[in-house]
C-alpha cells in the first residue's frame, strides 16, 4: 500500500471509530513527523502524532496493522485519560516533574490499552496491541531488554510489564525482579493494575516516585572494619557507628606509642569503655540493631515504601472492570487491511 493512501485512511478510521462512540473532536489534526506516536487532546481539538512515513513509501501489512495500533492507542488516551490530573501532578512535582510524567504515562499506557480491550470498541484490539508491543521490543539488544537498576529505565518496565499484566504474550523476559527497585515496582504495578482513573494512576505514580528517591538517597554501604593490631596496652574511648561500631580510640602502649584508629561496621551501637591488658576489658554501651533500631535494614525499608504505595490507593480503587460503561455507546469496529 503506498504510504499517503495509508495516512489517509487511518486519518479518516481514527475520527471515525471516536465518533461511534459518542464522542465528537471540535477539530482534529495528524502529523506523520515522529519516532512513535502521541496525542494532545484539550478542549475538543486533538492533535495525534504518528511515526514518520513518506507519501510514496511501499507499506507491508505488518506495518499497518502497527500504525493501526497506535492510532488505537492514542484513542485509547483521548477516551479514558484526564489530563488535567496528570499536568498537575507534573506541574507541582518541580524538578522531578520530567520523572514523574515518565512514570505516570508508564503506568497509564497498560491502564488504557486494557479499557479498549474490555470497551469492545475495537474488537481486535488485544492482538494489534501485543503485536505492536512486542515490535518495540524486539529493536531492543539481545539479552535483558533494559538496564533493571537504570532510573530512567523504570519507566519503561512499567509499561512492559503491566501489559504483561494485561495478558499479553510479551517477547521477552522480566527483568524488574532483578533490579534494586523491585519491591517498589511491584506494588505500583499491582496498584495501577486495578486503577480506574488517570487521577488513581497519578496517585500511584507519586508514591512511587517518593519510594524511587528514597532508595536512590540511601547512603552507602561502610568498608569493613579493620581488624586490631596485637599487642598490650591501656585506653579509652568512645565509638559510634554501625556493626563493630564507628569511633575513634586513642592510647598509648608500653612502648610509649601513639595511635588513632577508626572503623566501620553494620550493626548500630555506641558504647564507652575502659579496659588493661590483652584480651581483657570491661566496659558500657548502648545501641540500636537492625532489628529494633531506627532505620532498618535496606530490604525492609524498601518493602515499606513499596507497601505504602498499594495502601495508600487501596481505599481509593473502584473495582468496576470499565469506567465509561453507563457514558458512552458499545461498538465494534475491526480494523483490517
Amino acid at each position: 500500500m503506498l504510504g499517503i493512501n495509508v495516512k489517509r485512511g487511518i486519518e479518516s478510521t481514527f475520527d471515525r471509530v471516536y465518533r461511534s462512540t459518542n464522542n465528537r473532536f471540535q477539530k482534529i489534526r495528524c502529523t506523520w513527523s515522529g519516532t512513535t506516536a502521541g496525542i494532545h487532546y484539550r478542549g475538543g481539538i486533538c492533535t495525534v502524532i504518528f511515526p514518520a512515513i513518506g507519501d510514496t513509501a511501499d507499506i507491508s501489512t505488518a506495518e499497518f496493522n502497527r500504525l493501526v495500533g497506535y492510532a488505537l492507542h492514542e484513542l485509547g488516551h483521548a477516551w479514558f485519560t484526564t489530563a488535567k490530573h496528570w499536568d498537575d501532578a507534573v506541574r507541582e512535582a518541580g524538578a522531578d516533574g520530567p520523572l514523574l510524567h515518565n512514570l505516570i504515562n508508564g503506568l497509564e499506557d497498560p491502564r488504557i490499552e486494557l479499557c479498549v480491550i474490555r470497551s469492545g470498541y475495537a474488537a481486535n484490539a488485544r492482538p494489534l496491541f501485543e503485536s505492536l508491543t512486542n515490535h518495540l521490543l524486539s529493536k531492543g539488544k539481545p539479552g535483558d531488554y533494559v538496564n533493571p537498576d537504570d532510573l530512567k529505565n523504570v519507566a519503561f518496565q512499567l509499561a512492559i510489564e503491566g501489559r504483561r499484566l494485561n495478558g499479553y504474550g510479551i517477547s521477552v523476559k522480566s527483568v524488574w525482579e532483578r533490579s534494586k527497585y523491585a519491591a517498589a515496582i511491584n506494588a505500583a504495578l499491582q496498584s495501577a493494575h486495578v486503577a480506574i482513573s488517570t487521577e488513581q494512576i497519578v496517585l500511584v505514580a507519586q508514591r512511587l516516585l517518593l519510594a524511587l528517591k528514597q532508595i536512590e538517597e540511601k547512603p552507602k554501604q561502610p568498608p569493613p572494619p579493620q581488624p586490631p593490631e596485637d599487642g598490650e596496652g591501656e585506653g579509652e574511648g568512645e565509638a559510634e557507628g554501625e556493626s563493630e561500631g564507628e569511633g575513634e580510640a586513642e592510647g598509648e602502649g608500653e612502648g610509649g606509642k601513639e595511635g588513632e584508629a577508626e572503623g566501620e561496621g553494620e550493626e548500630k551501637g555506641e558504647g564507652e569503655g575502659e579496659g588493661e591488658g590483652e584480651g581483657e576489658g570491661e566496659g558500657e554501651g548502648e545501641g540500636e540493631t537492625n532489628g529494633g533500631g531506627k532505620g532498618g535494614n535496606d530490604e525492609q525499608r524498601n518493602f515499606d515504601v513499596s507497601k505504602t504505595i498499594s495502601e495508600d490507593c487501596a481505599s481509593k480503587v473502584d473495582t468496576r472492570a470499565f469506567p465509561n460503561e453507563g457514558r458512552i455507546q458499545r461498538t465494534k469496529i475491526v480494523f483490517n487491511s
